[in-house]
This record gives structure tokens, C-alpha cells and sequence, in this order.
């Protein structure tokens, strides 16, 4: 049995390539998605974040030109609303601290820190952020913000999880939709497939595949069933042109078999009174013989001959002749007895064969018998024609 997840099967390499492709396309859109979204909320932090430094060093301003540390903290206090802000420093125009703030929860020492003059540096999940104080276009001071991003990364994180989620309910539908889809084209070619087979195995061309779609699939199975109709077509006028084939070598040799037991007739046998001839008559002699040999039998050989036929012939012509011929032959044959062989040897000679004599007075008597019939006058062409015959007879074994 074939196992329906063969890799080999046009069905599954259909349904595994869509699948891999729209895995691929959306995996690749999600992480799109998620790493436009971290820039995004990046972007957005940092925007935020320089946007608070800003309004803290246009308070801090006064504060700094009069070296109001106290104003200078208090300013920097109103932060603490802003849970993503950890530490915020107030720097002098000789990058000295001047005040700082430290969110309650902050765990982190930065005591020691020293000022750097990096715009924006992200450090771990913190963004570090300096921005200049400036009053009446003239730099006083430098504002320090340092923004906690977990809450950035959880957001993100919770992002990340949706667009998975939707990333593998996307998948989902896929595979449900190319399950159905890759019917549509899987079962047209399985039918070819089955249809093809059972032509082969049972040489039937009469079966034809069903037409379900009308796309390319659909004129491939309509080209298959017209090529199936070309082909019984085909096969049907082989076998028509078999059998007349067939009836005309049945009918050629029927004539042809008529024809050589006509031939092997006339080569035996005289064309004009249909008796044996000479061949036949030596032919059949020597099987009596060789019979008479085996049993120790007599057998008797006769040949009869017409006086004065010549005569006839020249006085009648010779047309008439082969009729009185032909009139004596019968004369003949209804006096032999069953087993014995008339024959012409040629010309107005008769040879006869008379197997298994119980006696020599047998052939004495047929000779007798056969001069008597020969006595009645022939009726030819308005004449009476008187004909007497001589016959000599040989006795086996004794002559």
C-alpha cells in the first residue's frame, strides 16, 4: 500500500512547498514586524526621554546661571512621576556635577560615573541620554538622563508573543486553505494517474478520465481523452483490417488449396474422361504390387485397346473422338468391380488394376464383360458407331 505522505507524490510536494513558502513569508514578515516595531518603540524612548531632558534643562537654565543647586534638584525631582526615568543629572558648563536626581528604586551606583558627551548610548536595558542647557543661544550646562527600558522590553516582549501568535494561526489557515486547494489539483492528476494505469493493466481504451476543472489540468485530461479516442480508433480499424486480413488469407488459401488439388488432379488424372493416368496408374500398381507381396494375392493387370479408332478420328475428327472416348470411359467404369482402378494411359488405351483375385477366371470374366459392353453401338453426332476392343491381361505373381 502507498503511504499517502510520500515525498515523491505531486500532492505533497505541492502542499510541502506552499507550506514552506508561506512559513518563510510570514516568518520573515513577523520578524520584520518586530524589529520595526523595537526601532519604533526605540525611536519613540528616545524622542521621550530627549524631550524630558529638554523641558528639565529649560527649567534648569535659571538655576544654573545662578548657581541655585537647590532650584537646580527641585527641577529635577518633578522626574519622579516618569517610572522609567532612574537617574537625571544637572552638569555645569565645566561638566562638573551640579545636582542629580535618583528614582527611589534605583539599585544601581553610578557615584562613580563619569560625564561623557555621548548624545545617546544604549547600555544594556538603559538608554543614556546627554543633552546641552543652553540660555539666549549660549551652552550653561548639560542635562544627564538615564531611562530604564525594561518596561520598553516588555512590551515588546508582549508585541513579539501576539505577532507569533498570529504568525502560527496565519500558518494554521494556510495549511487548512492548501489542504483544500491542492485537492482541486491532486485529484484531477491521481485520476489521470488511475486512469492511465487501468489502461495499461487491462489494454482497455474504452475508459476516460473525468473533466472537474476548466484550467490546464481540465485540457490535460481532455487531451488525454482524445488521445484515447485515437488510439481505440486506431484499434478498432487494426482489427477490422485483422479480420478482412484474416478472411482474405482464409479465402486465398481455400483457392489456393482448390487450386493445388486441381493441379494434383490433372496431374494424375486425364483431363478428358477424369480417369487416372499414366503416373496414377504406376503409382497404384506399385502399392498393389507391394500388397499382393505382404498378403501373397493375386493381382491382375488389363489393358484395353480400341481397333481402329484412328479411323474414326479421321473420319469424324477429332472432337468426336474425344466424345466416344469419353462415352467408353463410362461404359467402362460401370463394369469394374469396388477396389479395382481404371485408367487412360494415353491415346485409345485403357489399363485396369484388379487387386485380390481369388482366381485367374475373374479376370478372364471382367475382360469378357467388358468387350460386351463395348459391343452396343455409340450414338455420335446422328451415327451409329460400331466399336470392338483387344485386351490383354498379366496375371501377379504368376506372370
Amino acid at each position: 500500500m502507498t503511504s499517502p505522505f510520500r515525498i515523491n507524490s505531486i500532492r505533497n510536494k505541492l502542499f510541502l512547498i506552499i507550506m514552506i513558502i508561506s512559513g518563510v513569508t510570514l516568518l520573515l514578515a513577523t520578524l520584520v514586524f518586530s524589529v520595526n516595531d523595537r526601532l519604533a518603540a526605540r525611536n519613540t524612548l528616545i524622542y521621550i526621554v530627549s524631550s524630558q531632558a529638554n523641558i528639565v534643562g529649560q527649567n534648569a537654565a535659571p538655576a544654573l546661571t545662578f548657581l541655585d543647586r537647590e532650584a537646580a534638584e527641585e527641577v529635577l525631582s518633578g522626574l519622579a512621576l516618569q517610572n522609567h526615568i532612574e537617574v537625571a543629572r544637572l552638569y555645569d558648563v565645566d561638566e562638573q556635577l551640579f545636582a542629580e536626581y535618583i528614582h527611589d528604586d534605583g539599585t544601581t551606583d553610578l557615584s562613580t560615573q563619569q560625564f561623557d558627551s555621548t548624545p545617546i548610548t544604549f547600555n544594556g536595558n538603559h538608554l543614556e541620554l546627554y543633552q546641552p542647557v543652553q540660555l539666549d543661544g549660549e551652552q550653561i550646562g548639560t542635562v544627564y538622563v538615564r531611562a530604564n527600558m525594561e518596561t520598553l522590553g516588555n512590551r515588546l516582549g508582549n508585541y513579539t508573543r501576539l505577532a507569533f501568535s498570529v504568525f502560527i494561526s496565519l500558518l494554521l489557515l494556510t495549511w487548512l486553505l492548501t489542504s483544500k486547494m491542492h485537492r482541486s489539483i491532486s485529484v484531477p492528476i491521481k485520476q489521470i494517474v488511475d486512469v492511465a494505469r487501468q489502461v495499461t493493466r487491462n489494454d482497455d481504451y474504452s475508459v476516460r478520465a473525468q473533466k472537474v476543472t476548466d484550467d490546464e489540468l481540465g485540457e490535460l485530461v481532455e487531451g488525454i481523452n482524445l488521445m484515447l479516442d485515437q488510439i481505440q480508433f486506431r484499434d478498432s480499424k487494426l482489427a477490422q483490417h485483422a479480420t478482412e486480413l484474416e478472411k482474405r488469407v482464409a479465402d486465398r488459401t481455400a483457392d489456393l488449396e482448390a487450386l493445388t488439388k486441381q493441379l494434383r488432379h490433372q496431374a494424375y488424372h486425364d483431363e478428358l474422361t477424369g480417369l487416372p493416368n499414366r503416373a496414377l496408374f504406376v503409382d497404384r500398381l506399385k502399392k498393389s504390387l507391394a500388397h499382393s507381396v505382404r498378403t501373397n494375392g493375386r493381382l491382375a493387370v488389363m489393358f484395353l485397346d480400341l481397333d481402329r479408332f484412328k479411323s474414326i478420328n479421321d473420319t469424324l475428327g477429332h472432337a468426336s473422338g474425344d466424345r466416344l472416348l469419353h462415352a467408353v470411359a463410362n461404359r467402362l467404369k460401370s463394369c469394374i468391380r469396388e477396389g479395382d482402378t481404371l485408367t487412360r494411359p494415353g491415346g485409345d488405351e485403357f489399363a485396369f488394376i484388379l487387386p485380390s483375385l481369388e482366381e485367374p477366371q475373374e479376370a478372364v470374366r471382367l475382360a469378357q464383360e467388358l468387350l460386351s459392353t463395348l459391343q452396343a453401338p455409340f450414338e455420335l453426332d446422328g451415327h451409329e458407331i460400331f466399336l470392338t476392343a483387344s485386351v490383354g491381361i498379366s496375371i501377379f505373381p504368376m506372370d
